[in-house]
């Protein structure tokens, strides 16, 4: 290509304004080739190259920078030819942001039921953020600039035409077959409007039954508190992906909350020194403390059991004593005689002539005032 090397171009500008010139000449051959067919009876207006090298479109229609490229063979320069007989015309495009289409097309794509929506459109908005894209969603594109504008206003135009254009084929091809046939002929923003209008109802009640779990996760007693924490941390990271972010001093208060008694202690530590940690920070601190938790409470499983085993009575040598039974009451004898009725087998008190004598008024208690 060069007469001082036979390997590459000194620039990237240089190959930039070859690889123009190599598709003009194409582009011209190609023109004059339908137009002698008869496709078409005439082809009077000159094709449009765009090239995103701003040096590379100066070498080709700029005289003054033709004498940078005396080394590149002469066979590369027609494109200034054809741009003096007006047969080409040179663009400058806006560089084409990095996009990875197969990244983004290995994803699960949208069911048609709208189930797996939520982690769709994340995947969609990080796809966009990777290529400078976002704007698509924001705006529709709207229609072209009118003719009297400079070349620079239709040129950005062509490029949001062009970038438009690409996410709608990526979005449609992450939709199952039915939604794709339903929104084929929708721009980009208008596709993803209406898919979120459609179902973002089924996305508001994953968020509830999200926040429903975060707000209602309380440990039990005895279980793991590394469990109860990743557990935790799933449900915030499931608000998250939904748009809902849970600041991480509201959740740290919602994990110590969630706590049972036995880490009163720590709680109480943790508020009275004012610590400000990350959620990370805390989950260690809460593996420690669950360490000493558990050292403690087998303490208190040993002295309940001693403290059990010597309830028993007092030992003597060594030999348990037991205790005296119980003396059986003394109650009357056959031959007992009554002091009142003077009959036998029972005492005065307890004397049925007695006791109704002594209701009626007929007698009274002795030491009784009269």
């Amino acid at each position: 290509m060069s007469s001082k090397q036979c390997t590459v171009a000194k620039s990237s500008t240089e190959s930039e304004y070859i690889a123009a010139s190599e598709a003009s000449s194409e582009a011209v051959w190609m023109k004059r080739f339908i137009v002698e067919l008869g496709v078409v009876p005439s082809a009077l207006d000159p094709l449009v190259i765009y090239c995103d090298n701003t040096g590379a479109i100066a070498n080709a229609k700029e005289p003054m920078s033709h004498k940078k490229l005396k080394h590149i063979k002469l066979r590369f320069h027609s494109i200034r030819e054809y741009i003096e007989d007006g047969e080409v015309e040179i663009c400058k495009i806006m560089a084409s942001p990095s996009i990875n289409f197969n990244q983004f097309l290995e994803k699960e794509k949208l069911k048609s039921n709208g189930s797996n929506f939520t982690d769709w459109f994340r995947h969609v908005r990080i796809f966009l953020n990777g290529g400078n894209l976002q704007y698509v969603l924001e705006a529709p594109l709207g229609p072209p600039p009118p003719p009297a504008v400079s070349e620079d206003v239709k040129n950005v135009y062509e490029t949001r035409v062009i970038r438009y254009s690409q996410v709608q084929c990526a979005i449609l091809c992450s939709l199952e077959a039915e939604l794709q046939k339903r929104f084929e002929h929708h721009d980009p923003y208008e596709l993803v409007h209406e898919l979120k209008t459609i179902f973002e109802t089924h996305a508001a009640m994953e968020s509830y039954e999200a926040s429903k779990h975060f707000f209602g996760c309380m440990m039990e007693e005895g279980s793991s508190v590394s469990e109860h924490v990743l557990a935790m941390s799933g449900h915030a990271k499931k608000l998250s992906d939904l748009g809902i972010v849970i600041p991480n001093q509201l959740g740290i208060h919602r994990v110590l909350q969630s706590l049972p008694p036995s880490y009163k202690n720590f709680v109480m530590n943790y508020n009275m020194q004012n610590m400000n940690k990350e959620l990370p920070e805390l989950f260690s601190m809460l593996k420690s403390a669950e360490v000493e938790i558990k050292k403690e409470n087998q303490v208190l499983m040993v002295n309940k059991t001693t403290s059990f085993k010597k309830q028993g009575g007092r030992h003597r040598g060594g030999k348990k004593v037991a205790a005296p039974p119980e003396k059986p009451k003394a109650g009357p004898k056959p031959d007992t005689v009554c002091y009142y009725c003077k009959e036998k087998g029972h005492w005065k008190r307890n004397c049925s002539k007695y006791l109704a004598d002594l209701k009626s008024g007929l007698i009274k208690k002795k030491g009784t005032a009269e």
